[in-house]
């Protein structure tokens, strides 16, 4: 399941009748080509990708408002807190 699957899952939204918006955004050929690599390696669009990046960062902030804290733990066992502002 992607973070936007569990975020949708969690706030009860996964029901509501979606609206699709339009917006124009501009990336470096940098940051695209990432995007790009992205939506090849997941076989999603670069819009899906986008679209989970946010549904991740939503997740993050209501996580992190919620007091508690995000951990990653490396295949060796070692762990980072990932902290952002």
């Amino acid at each position: 399941m992607d973070a936007l699957e569990t975020l949708k899952k969690r706030s009860g939204s996964g029901n509501e009748q979606a609206v699709d918006k339009e917006v124009t955004v501009s990336f470096s050929s940098e940051v695209y080509e990432m995007l790009e690599e992205i939506a090849r390696k997941k076989c999603k669009s670069v819009t899906e990708v986008i679209e989970d990046a946010i549904g991740l960062e939503r997740w993050y902030q209501k996580t992190r408002e919620e007091g508690a804290r995000v951990i990653v733990e490396g295949k060796n066992g070692d762990k980072w807190e990932i902290v952002q502002d």
